[in-house]
């Protein structure tokens, strides 16, 4: 963010120094033609270095900026895709481990059942047993 501002700060001040101006040659105890500011050949050169150093620290500064977004956004992309891999390698042994156990929980389903006809004969035929069992014991006391 901080880069951001300051290079809106860089555009902003650099922008003026652009500005079209009037311009007169003066020679030394001249008068000069309006009111302004007066600078030797030293000073301008200055200005005109700081302008120069100011534009091209900010495209370094875009340029920083671009390269680092990059490098955010491909280690992004590289994260999601690890984890996108990881949750379908997960998901395919649940997926497999889901299907083994409807396969075997389907055989068990298709193994062949006692009837209940057989069933219910073997309850009766122990019900009449216990009973008769209680009745001969409770005589013979």
């Amino acid at each position: 963010m901080n880069k951001l501002i300051a290079i809106i700060l860089c555009f902003m001040f650099a922008t003026p120094a652009f500005a079209d101006g009037k311009v007169s040659v003066l020679k030394q105890d001249q008068k000069a033609p309006f009111g302004g500011y007066l600078l030797d050949s030293v000073a301008f050169a200055t200005i005109e270095a700081d302008k120069e150093a100011i534009i091209k620290k900010c495209e370094l500064d875009k340029d920083l900026l671009t390269k680092k977004c990059s490098g955010e956004c491909t280690f992004l992309k590289d994260t999601c895709k690890v984890e996108k891999e990881t949750l379908e390698k997960t998901l395919k042994i649940q997926l497999d481990s889901k299907d083994k156990e409807i396969k075997r929980l389907s055989e068990i389903l298709l193994e062949p059942k006692p009837s209940r006809g057989l069933w219910f004969g073997i309850g009766t035929a122990a019900g009449v047993v216990v009973s008769l069992t209680t009745v001969y014991l409770v005589k013979k006391l």
